[in-house]
């Protein structure tokens, strides 16, 4: 339940940022983005600070964090294979050196990676269903309390 509860939460949040979306493209009668509707609103400063908080971090915290992902998921599907960080490492200085021979290396493939993306999405979902890897277990004991007594 603490799941639902944490997707309720974000559904609630994002349909207050679409409500005030809305709202301010009714107020503002062209097309704006968040620096736009910034800046009419409290000026220029906060605009480009706005702008810079809301892309410009994003951006810059993205990659880290998904190297740790990476790492984590590594150490968990393959231990002891590589040392710690070592292998969100080569995958950075192989997209490194694919970027420096030029962007077209990432357009050759991407048709080819999104095919064995969704080849193994597949896979996985035929596994799932039909319990070719283990067979599905026999559900037994206390069923699930869809209280929100542990929630909150």
């Amino acid at each position: 339940m603490g799941f639902i509860f944490a997707m309720i939460t974000a559904l609630i949040l994002a349909q207050f940022n679409a409500m005030s979306f809305a709202e301010l493209s009714l107020m503002f009668p062209e097309e704006g983005t968040l620096a736009t509707y910034t800046q009419k609103a409290i000026g220029h400063f906060p605009a480009i600070v706005s702008v810079f908080a809301g892309y410009v971090v994003v951006a810059v915290l993205a990659i880290p964090v998904e190297m740790f992902l990476v790492d984590a998921m590594l150490s968990q599907l393959l231990p002891g294979l590589l040392p710690e960080k070592i292998g969100p490492l080569l995958i950075l200085l192989l997209f490194t050196a694919t970027n420096l021979i030029g962007t077209d290396v990432f357009a050759r493939i991407q048709n080819v990676l999104a095919f064995i993306l969704v080849s193994a999405l597949i896979l996985t979902g035929v596994v799932a269903i039909s319990g070719a890897s283990e067979p599905h277990p026999v559900l037994s004991g206390a069923t699930v309390d869809w209280g929100f007594a542990g929630v909150l």
